[in-house]
């Protein structure tokens, strides 16, 4: 689509939800990992995440990102144990 000679492209956003430990390689512009374990911390590819904090890794115009993700549930020890990790994926509808 193009507007006034600029070429936009349209993507949609999916969301995931996960509570195991998962691995996620998609073709995607922007990926990111949302904590919303209770008493569980979330490891994307080793980075900590504590419950109620995120990942992002965006993209510029017309990038792709194909990189594979390790995520893995850690219980910290106390309370009750709630695995959630919601995953969004922007992904481009089509890319000329």
């Amino acid at each position: 689509m193009k507007v006034n000679g600029l070429e936009l492209l349209e993507y949609h956003i999916t969301d995931v939800e996960k509570e195991n430990d998962f691995t996620i390689r998609e073709i995607v512009n922007d990926i990111t990992f949302i904590n919303q374990s209770e008493n569980v911390d979330v490891y994307v590819n080793n980075t900590k995440l504590v419950p109620g904090q995120a990942f992002n890794s965006g993209g510029n115009y017309r990038e792709v990102n194909n990189q594979l993700y390790t995520v893995r549930f850690v219980y910290q020890g106390a309370g009750t144990q709630v695995n959630k990790c919601v995953v969004l994926l922007k992904k481009y509808s089509k890319l000329n």
